[in-house]
């Protein structure tokens, strides 16, 4: 099964959407925050072809959510568009060194950052948590559809799927 927008979707509601019968809690810190976030891109990236072993997969879920877990108001925290960008990029290398050997992952090229900037837009227009929600995992569905991986014994590229 491939990559799913609505797996991620279902994920972020969890945590994002008091509106959805799966909200179970909004994160009471950074920390959880962090947690909840990288376990719903876990969630969605288990899927992912071409495979990513599992260790790959918990460092990556390890680091996301350690970067996520500086995400909060200033001084002490950092703005979430800032810290997305870094963290998913760490975290999309991560995953594209677990598609090894069998292909060579190349992760998304453009930060994230500025793409999801519009969400937060939305959201202080007065967007519903759905609309926030399926925006939010519609933008990094597609981030992550623009990875590639090149098969190790030669080949053209693929698209993350």
């Amino acid at each position: 099964m491939p990559l799913s927008n609505q797996v991620l979707f279902s994920e972020f509601e969890k945590f994002m959407n008091s509106e959805s019968a799966r909200f179970n809690k909004f994160p009471a810190s950074p920390v959880e925050f962090g947690q909840s976030f990288s376990s719903a891109i876990d969630k969605y990236v288990s899927t992912i072809c071409p495979a990513v072993t599992l260790a790959a997969r918990s460092q990556g879920k390890i680091l996301l959510s350690s970067a996520l877990s500086t995400v909060g108001p200033p001084p002490q925290g950092l703005p979430f568009t800032e810290v997305i960008s870094s963290a998913m990029a760490t975290y999309s290398l991560t995953i594209a060194g677990g598609m090894l050997p069998t292909f060579i992952g190349v992760p998304p090229p453009l930060p994230i950052g500025n793409l999801i900037q519009p969400v937060f837009v939305l959201g202080m227009a007065g967007a519903s948590n759905s609309e926030v929600t399926n925006a939010m995992s519609k933008i990094i569905h597609n981030w992550f559809k623009t990875g590639t991986a090149t098969p190790s014994g030669g080949g053209p590229p693929i698209p993350w799927s």
